[in-house]
């Protein structure tokens, strides 16, 4: 004779889970102009005015920096004169013509990229006058790349006009 499985063997777990009850979780209240939670909200921390600079900050952001909780270059664009601050955000930028701050920076032989490579120089041994302060420097700027540093190093591969372009670095123990 053969045994019969009882019906509380034969039921799905799946669908017993399925049954369970859903509760949504709240989600925190977030500051909408640094994008932080409010509890933690910086926004007191940032300058009356925005910081006047005469060097053009061309930010290559990799996408998977802008969802980041703690990303920075919200706050660097809420502190630093919007029209000095230029953020593009992509993996490739062969064709440079498609972001003309871009394709101005690195037709320019003043600008700088912010990469510690091997041929780095240091940024404070660079001539003190601003990167682009006067009309012979027309398009000169600092590239940053943002991301982790695997992300900044696939940039920065991943680009080969990037390379033509003079690294420089900081170097934390000069500045202290």
């Amino acid at each position: 004779m053969m045994a019969t499985a009882s019906s509380s063997e034969t039921a799905d777990p799946f669908l017993e889970l399925c049954a369970l009850p859903y509760e949504q979780s709240e989600k925190r209240d977030t500051c909408q102009r640094c994008r932080r939670p409010s509890v933690v909200c910086v926004c007191s921390c940032f300058p009356e005015s925005p910081v006047s600079i005469e060097t053009r900050v061309v930010i290559l952001q990799h996408p998977n920096e802008e969802g980041r909780c703690l990303a920075t270059v919200p706050l660097l664009v809420e502190c630093v004169s919007r029209d000095k601050v230029h953020v593009i955000r992509g993996k490739r930028f062969g064709d440079s013509r498609r972001h003309p701050v871009l394709h101005k920076a690195l037709t320019s032989p003043n600008s700088y990229i912010l990469y510690p490579g091997r041929n780095a120089i240091d940024l404070h041994s660079l001539h003190r006058d601003p990167i682009g302060c006067n009309s012979s420097n027309d398009g000169a700027a600092l590239i940053v790349l943002d991301g982790t540093w695997a992300q900044a190093k696939a940039l920065y591969t991943q680009n080969p006009t990037l390379h033509n372009i003079q690294q420089v670095k900081l170097d934390v123990e000069a500045v202290q």
